[in-house]
């Protein structure tokens, strides 16, 4: 339960961190593998409660459905942080072809990319593709006054910038996601002991206590002290 909380949390923080870098240049596929790494920590909470359900009621059918579940989810999130570091690749790749696009067509005749090329450039406070002399290789020839100053010749390329902080955030996720997902080993064992202990006392045991407890239809009696003592020691028996 736990986990799944931490799963939710971070998945959270992750998301919040990096949409508006993200949204911005197209890492669409990173925000929604985050965004699946949370759903995914809800479900969790949902089969927690179904194994804390099944093993206070003794319910050992519901509870290997239920450890079923936690083996198929553990499975999905290792596929998931391979999706995330795909993503990320896409997403750097796309990165880069978006602002080279946006810097080719930065002129005063398409007002809507420079207006976009602009914004970027002061909300990231960057200049150009990976320096703000790539500029001057565009048809701009001109270093646009949205780079920031006093100096915007040092000034950091929005790629550089963009691709070393998500690159920064994807690591944590990965480590994130990989330490966490580690944890349903540990899970999946203690569920299978529980199910082995289960399965063990409930055969022999529970009948021979629910036989020695009916009713004699015949009588209208519990059947004699020799029967009971038979039928409790049966249940006490270790097997």
């Amino acid at each position: 339960m736990f986990l799944s909380f931490v799963y939710i949390v971070i998945g959270c923080l992750i998301a919040a961190a990096v949409q508006g870098k993200l949204s911005a240049f197209g890492g669409h596929l990173l925000l929604n593998a985050i965004w699946l790494a949370i759903i995914l920590g809800g479900l969790l909470i949902i089969i927690g409660l179904l194994i804390g359900w099944a093993a206070f009621m003794r319910h050992l059918s519901t509870l290997i459905m239920a450890n079923v579940l936690l083996a198929v989810t553990g499975v999905t999130f290792i596929g998931l942080s391979a999706y995330v570091y795909d993503a990320y690749t896409n997403a750097g790749v796309d990165l880069v072809d978006v602002l080279k696009v946006e810097m080719r067509q930065y002129d005063s005749r398409n007002v809507t990319t420079r207006l976009a090329m602009d914004l970027y450039q002061k909300q990231l406070n960057c200049c150009g593709l990976w320096y703000s002399f790539d500029w001057l290789d565009q048809p701009f020839k001109a270093i646009p006054t949205s780079c920031p100053g006093p100096n915007p010749l040092l000034a950091t390329g929005c790629a550089t910038l963009i691709m070393n902080y998500v690159s920064q955030t994807v690591d944590l996720a990965l480590h994130v996601v990989g330490g966490v997902s580690g944890s349903f080993v540990l899970g999946l064992a203690l569920i299978t002991a529980m199910c082995c202990a289960l399965h063990r006392q409930s055969p022999r045991g529970a009948r021979n206590y629910r036989m020695v407890f009916q009713r004699d239809p015949s009588i209208g009696s519990w059947r004699s002290r020799d029967t009971l003592e038979y039928g409790v020691a049966a249940v006490m028996e270790v097997p």
